[in-house]
């Protein structure tokens, strides 16, 4: 059997079904969905995986992930559920990902702050912004909250001070100290790190 080529593909507008050898077809619907298909055997059932739509997968892609089924078929494993455990272990960890960065100290900040927007004027709100993005969110603002300790923010403290920015450290001291309070309030974090800090 003659493999297919780029552009014999293409070149098909109406509904067909062309094989490209090893289960592997490409097919254009009745709808006009254009897909890439993997026919097999698997306990004793014809199965069928769709690999992929054309022409957002290519003729190269379809014979890679074609070849990457197969050995699944072979050792036993469904590629769909295959695909869709995979899918849902991406998810989850996108899921973590973005609940890690919700719980952040930056984002924590950042949602202080505009708590405080209504009391605050926007030239402070902006100075209070300012001082956290300089002196603590290259250090601790991807840290979840929870996850930070007294020592991280002494470091913090210490780095101000060598500054000779004694007042800067002190504001700074009590910015965090609020951050991390309303995350204890929210329920992001479990104590406050900066709280016995002087």
């Amino acid at each position: 059997m003659s493999k297919l080529t780029v552009m014999e593909i293409r070149s098909k507008k109406e509904p067909c079904r062309l094989a490209d050898g090893g289960g592997l077809s490409f097919e254009i619907t009745k709808s006009g969905i254009k897909r890439w298909l993997y026919r097999y055997r698997l306990d004793g059932k014809q199965q069928m995986f769709v690999l992929g739509r054309f022409p957002d997968m290519r003729l190269e892609q379809a014979r890679k992930d074609h070849k990457r089924a197969k050995a699944l078929v072979e050792q036993g494993i469904n590629p769909a559920k295959a695909k869709r455990k995979e899918k849902d272990k991406n998810l989850a960890a996108e899921r973590e990902e973005r609940n890690k960065r919700s719980r952040s100290f930056e984002n924590m900040a950042i949602e202080w702050i505009d708590t405080q927007k209504g009391k605050w004027s926007t030239s402070h709100a902006n100075a209070v912004l300012q001082t956290l993005s300089k002196d603590t969110f290259p250090y601790i603002g991807k840290n979840p909250v929870e996850e930070i300790a007294p020592p991280d923010v002494l470091k913090i403290l210490r780095r101000i001070e060598k500054r000779g920015s004694l007042e800067i450290a002190r504001k700074v001291q009590q910015r965090m100290h609020a951050v991390f309070r309303y995350a204890v309030q929210t329920g992001k974090a479990t104590y406050n790190p900066a709280a016995d800090m002087q």
